[in-house]
């Protein structure tokens, strides 16, 4: 006889969106008896609890306390099993998806509809757009990128910065090294702009690329598909322009005080 099966898989980072949110419940509920799953959601102390997510998303709009326009921050699908104390409980919250499957009996169902709604998970509520490189092709790339810049900056400091410069004789006659003309090199000004303007890049990248996948739960609408910029949120896209325009504006605060700073 099949011994009791009871188990919880977290997965983290994950986006519904009504259509992730519709591929979940329709799996859960395949082959199910009426009545079998059920949908609850909790906004403070008021609890909601239906037959579908669509009766749910009714219920919770319908509220004249809640309205329909504050988001959702939590969703559990509860499903009865085929057999008795055979149960499924996919519990969405902005910190993580929790699936919990038990069974004394009917091991079969529980590990299959575990391993499917862990691959829905994965390849579904991901929630990016079809990558045509893998992360680890994306990150070699970042850092060849990285290598070459500060390999560049290697050899100007070593081969053309020097040319730049001119021995002078001092007053007390020792030898020193000073500027050609007594100012930066225009080439300096040039290289220290190329690294703020790296760094910047890489930091608004950065910030798209978490604002653009962080978890997300929206129950009455699909999620933006597409690149990055095209999921981030309207007060997102204002951020990033407004963070892009800073840091040119520091760019060239701090070209122009070097160059400046090294006038003759």
């Amino acid at each position: 006889m099949p011994s009791l099966y009871k188990n919880t898989k977290r997965y983290y980072g994950c986006r519904f969106g009504q259509a992730q949110l519709r591929n979940l419940a329709a799996m859960v509920g395949e082959d199910m008896a009426p009545g079998s799953v059920s949908f609850r959601t909790n906004f403070g102390t008021y609890h909601f609890q239906a037959d579908t997510l669509a009766a749910l998303v009714a219920e919770v709009e319908a509220s004249p306390d809640i309205g329909t326009n504050k988001p959702w921050d939590n969703l559990t699908i509860t499903a009865q099993g085929p057999a008795p104390g055979s149960e499924c409980s996919i519990t969405i919250d902005p910190d993580r998806t929790a699936v919990e499957v038990k069974t004394d009996t009917h091991n079969t169902w529980a590990r299959g509809l575990e391993a499917r709604i862990g691959e829905l998970l994965t390849d579904q509520a991901a929630g990016r757009h079809d990558q045509t490189r893998s992360p680890a092709a994306k990150r070699l790339r970042s850092s060849l990128a990285g290598v070459g810049l500060w390999a560049f900056v290697l050899w100007y400091s070593i081969t053309v910065y020097p040319t730049s410069q001119e021995e002078v004789v001092l007053a007390n006659g020792k030898h020193a090294l000073t500027r050609a003309g007594g100012q930066l090199p225009t080439s300096s000004l040039v290289v220290l702009g190329t690294l703020l303007l790296w760094c910047i890049g890489n930091a608004v990248r950065h910030f798209v690329g978490v604002r653009a996948t962080r978890p997300t739960l929206v129950v009455a609408s699909d999620l933006p598909s597409g690149p990055a910029w095209q999921r981030l949120s309207f007060a997102d896209k204002v951020a990033t322009v407004v963070a892009v325009l800073t840091g040119l504006a520091m760019v060239g605060t701090v070209v122009s005080a070097a160059a400046d700073v090294f006038k003759p």
